[in-house]
């Protein structure tokens, strides 16, 4: 497969989501931060907004056991107009999101110089780790189905085993858990019959940005790769932290090209 898929540039990419975490040191009272950071993103992101928020940490440890940590906090929001782009700033770190992603240099070249100018109004001298998220949806295309664009089965709805989850909103899911030489991924397959393209339980703290229209019969991938050092302080550097985030985005999207025929895709939406 040519260089251009390996790099995130499939065309028609039914991409919904990405957002790209960068955890920080904790900075105190980082509130007080809030107005230059706003003035300094006017141009790009002008709308701001403030949420408080339930954070829920998924962490992996070394024998195979999961532990979800919550804590209350507040975050600070910065979008376009469109809220197609934008950042959320905490305590703790700097979440990157888009909706309008063609390949990752150009999602860096826009965030790479925000994230140096939040660098320095905050005063951010050291990073502990990094995580990307893609959430792709894939849904019939004319006469193309599900199924013969989901290459690999354990998506499918109709075999969904031991793991499948159903609510009352016909909503079944699969999440598989794997360890790269980077850190943790975790792919989860949810099939829905009739709603939002992102479920809230992947936005969780970005709810200002949702407001999409109910969907049929959707099945989105939503891939999860985070780094398995999170507590050692390293210095920010913040063209290094982009080009180890590059790294993760490149696992994230061979295991998309994994799990659906990308010639199958790229020739429905063709048609």
């Amino acid at each position: 497969m040519g260089e251009n898929y390996r790099r995130g540039e499939v065309k028609n990419a039914p991409l919904i989501y990405v957002f790209a975490m960068i955890r920080i040191q904790d900075i105190k009272s980082y509130a007080r931060y809030m107005s230059e950071v706003q003035e300094i993103l006017r141009d790009k992101l002008p709308n701001y907004y403030e949420q408080k928020s339930n954070d829920r940490n998924i962490q992996i440890n070394q024998d195979g056991t999961i532990n979800t940590i919550t804590n209350d906090s507040v975050n600070f929001y910065f979008s376009d107009l469109d809220n197609k782009k934008g950042v959320m700033v905490k305590d703790d770190r700097i979440v990157l999101h888009s909706t309008v992603y063609s390949r990752f240099a150009d999602f860096r070249e826009f965030f790479e110089p925000i994230v140096e100018e939040i660098k320095r109004a905050m005063k951010v001298s050291y990073y502990r780790g990094t995580g990307i998220r893609y959430v792709d949806h894939v849904k019939p295309i004319g006469g193309t189905g599900i199924d013969q664009i989901v290459s690999d089965e354990r998506f499918l709805p109709k075999v969904f085993g031991a793991n499948e989850v159903v609510n009352a909103n016909e909503q079944s899911q699969i999440e598989l858990y794997n360890t790269t030489k980077f850190g943790n991924l975790i792919v989860r397959g949810t099939y829905l019959k009739k709603q939002p393209p992102v479920h809230p339980s992947i936005l969780n703290s970005f709810s200002v940005i949702g407001g999409d229209q109910p969907v049929d019969n959707t099945l989105v991938i939503d891939t999860d790769h985070v780094d398995d050092e999170q507590q050692k302080l390293k210095d920010f550097d913040v063209s290094k932290v982009f080009d180890h985030i590059d790294e993760l985005h490149e696992v994230c999207h061979n295991v998309f090209e994994e799990t659906v025929n990308i010639k199958i895709l790229e020739s429905a939406h063709d048609d």
